[in-house]
């Protein structure tokens, strides 16, 4: 079998060029032509909202790219946070206190207050206490630090994010095709694809970066799946259309709601954008991929919409094919690619679930049941969150495990309490010691 040669990209926004410059990095000298066909579409094809939530990974594929942080912050209006407000909560991006006789740390949260102490979850977790007073540092690498604990994501404008993955892309020899996607012929794979100018296009391998619409999915026939559980379908503009960063107020750290207020609406003819959650039965079949809202849809929540992203790139370079398109690689990409995206969608729906306000499939009511007996925290294969997310949307939402690991009761009960609050003191006084996130060096007006 023979490398692939050449590899067309259809679509726009956020996906096209994510993966555009993505594998123009990963195929470096392999004589692959990259070239990217623009649908037309109007919308990005990976972010619902104009600002999206990136979780730490992509901090690493932005590395992998020679991408710095100040080239960010100067291109992409780039902010750094620590933690999402859930409103009486945070969900931090790090861990929660520290283990004792290797019991982790939300067991003592739950003896604390079954011992009638007080013990809020926010009060053990640095990043929380960042976010909740208006701080920012970056982590250090002393594992006997409290400041070791932690990470952070970022939050990108969405425009300027593509613009600035297509200006390095071009930069790396990525080709764009003149005109516009106007007609796709498919059947078992592509064959080929139509544009608005000059003769049909054809390639080796095809990615389907085109959006909801998934005009490649749809031409081979791969169906969408609509979520029988997550039932929003309307984002809505929360914030004055040039405001895309999170705000500075009263000395705290307020993130744009993923760049807008999600809604049920039975009406869809009204203002916003509207999207339907679910995914497509397979994500790789024949000689085309689905990146971004072709492969599917959930509501902006964590940064979910960029690492599906991530993490697909990341799948297809571990499972690149030849140009023999051997089935036992696409079989195993949608294996893991679906398993990815349905424990995505049960964290996404975590909050819902607790408050009544959805049901839930088997595999998120056993991780719920789980939790509420003994404070375990099931993880399945394919997580993108580690526990310490679960964790705090479970106990920030008031689900106390009905017994902690009894372990604790091993150790001297006032000796005990004695520690925690020194643990908790320590972290406090660490983040007091911090610089305001709005006192971070600045470029073009964006905190680094």
């Amino acid at each position: 079998m023979a490398r692939l040669k050449s590899i067309l990209i259809c679509g726009s926004g956020v996906a096209a060029w994510f993966m555009a410059a993505g594998l123009s990095r990963a195929l470096e000298g392999q004589g692959c032509r990259i070239t990217v066909l623009d649908d037309g579409a109007t919308e990005d094809s990976a972010c619902l909202g104009r600002a999206v939530l990136s979780l730490p990974a992509l901090r690493a594929f932005h590395g992998v790219l020679g991408l710095s942080e100040d080239q960010m912050i100067k291109a992409a209006r780039v902010w750094p946070y620590t933690a999402l407000n859930m409103g009486t909560y945070h969900i931090g991006i790090g861990d929660h206190g520290a283990r004792l006789n290797t019991v982790a740390f939300h067991h003592f949260v739950t003896w604390l207050r079954q011992n009638g102490h007080d013990a809020d979850i926010d009060t053990f977790s640095i990043p929380a206490l960042m976010a909740s007073a208006g701080k920012f540092t970056r982590p250090v690498n002393d594992p006997n630090s409290v400041l070791s604990g932690f990470s952070y994501g970022l939050v990108l404008d969405v425009g300027r994010y593509s613009d600035l993955l297509k200006t390095y892309a071009l930069s790396r020899g990525v080709d764009v095709a003149e005109g516009r996607l106007t007609e796709v012929d498919g059947g078992v794979q592509i064959a080929s694809v139509h544009r608005d100018q000059g003769a049909p296009l054809t390639a080796d391998f095809y990615i389907d970066a085109t959006g909801e619409p998934a005009r490649l999915m749809s031409a081979v026939e791969v169906p969408f799946e609509v979520d029988p559980y997550l039932t929003a379908n309307r984002i809505r503009p929360a914030l004055p259309q040039d405001t895309v960063v999170p705000m500075m107020s009263e000395g705290r750290q307020i993130l744009p709601i993923m760049g807008g207020v999600i809604s049920d609406d039975v009406d869809t003819d009204g203002d916003g954008r509207a999207f339907l959650q679910g995914r497509r039965a397979q994500f790789w079949v024949g000689n085309v991929v689905a990146a971004g809202h072709a492969a599917g849809v959930l509501q902006p929540f964590m940064g979910h919409e960029l690492q599906l992203l991530h993490t697909g790139f990341t799948r297809l370079i571990g499972l690149f094919p030849d140009d023999g398109m051997s089935p036992v690689l696409a079989g195993e990409y949608n294996r893991l690619m679906i398993q990815t995206f349905d424990r995505v969608r049960d964290f996404v729906l975590l909050p819902q679930v607790l408050r009544g306000q959805a049901e839930g499939p088997p595999e998120l009511a056993r991780k719920i049941s789980q939790f509420k007996s003994r404070g375990r925290v099931v993880m399945y294969d394919e997580e993108s969150y580690s526990e310490s997310f679960w964790v705090s949307v479970f106990l920030g939402e008031g689900v106390l495990p009905e017994r902690y690991d009894r372990i604790i009761d091993s150790m001297e009960p006032e000796w005990l309490n004695q520690q925690l609050i020194k643990m908790r003191d320590i972290m406090a006084r660490a983040v007091s010691a911090m610089p305001p996130l709005k006192a971070v060096p600045v470029t073009s007006g964006v905190p680094a």
